[in-house]
């Protein structure tokens, strides 16, 4: 049996100094992920906190996928791989709880990303930002694919001032006060990775985004 897993997390082409200058760190949020998510000992989650990883495709939407943490998403995505990814996999169970089911598309997910909240701002201590229109809380568990795991596209470690004290008409994508009404935070809410061989030289380097490059290009962040 063929198993397919990789971790993606997103960040900007102009914050990739964050992803080497706190090295240590990561590499323990990494191996605390792993540790947690029990998968085999050959297969890591590759697992970076603060990035918000794009994909080019969600298999499963967080929006109704809630899981404890971010090694439980994990965990998720390497069952979704080991059986969806098989013939006449529709309708077959992948996860407990709560219950999902394969679609019946032969498709393997090999990227998370899983929303932690935001302990850093009064009142949304329970959700994550994103420039979208969705009520994003604590708990959601993307099931993704990244089609290129050595360099992924995502967002993070932490937005530009220059986006996050923009007015809101000028943000990146229009988000309703009602959805977020807190300032933009500066730190990524989300967590992220790749399921993939423990020993596969994954995030290389990180694409932004394309709502980040046209932004930023723009506005010269």
């Amino acid at each position: 049996m063929t198993t397919i897993l990789w971790l993606v997390i997103s960040a900007p082409q102009a914050d990739q100094s964050a992803l080497t200058s706190s090295a240590p760190q990561a590499d323990q949020f990494a191996a605390l992920i792993d540790q947690q998510a029990a998968l085999t000992s050959s297969i890591s989650c590759h697992a970076k906190d603060a990035y918000d990883l794009s994909g080019d495709a969600a298999y499963v939407w967080g929006l109704a996928f809630h899981v404890e943490n971010a090694a439980a998403c994990c965990s998720a995505c390497a069952a979704h791989a080991s059986t969806c990814s098989k013939k006449k996999s529709r309708g077959k169970i992948f996860w407990e709880r709560p219950r999902q089911r394969c679609s019946g598309k032969r498709n393997a997910c090999n990227a998370f990303v899983f929303c932690a909240g935001t302990p850093s701002q009064q009142g949304a201590e329970d959700r994550c930002f994103s420039y979208d229109i969705h009520n994003h809380t604590r708990g959601e568990c993307w099931l993704k694919h990244e089609s290129e795991p050595t360099r992924p596209i995502a967002a993070g470690p932490v937005l530009p001032d220059a986006m996050r004290f923009a007015p809101r008409r000028d943000w990146p994508w229009a988000v309703s006060q009602k959805v977020w009404p807190w300032p933009v935070p500066k730190r990524i809410s989300w967590q992220s990775g790749i399921v993939a061989p423990r020993d596969e030289n994954v995030w290389q380097t990180v694409r932004a985004p394309g709502w980040y490059r046209n932004f930023c290009n723009k506005h010269l962040c």
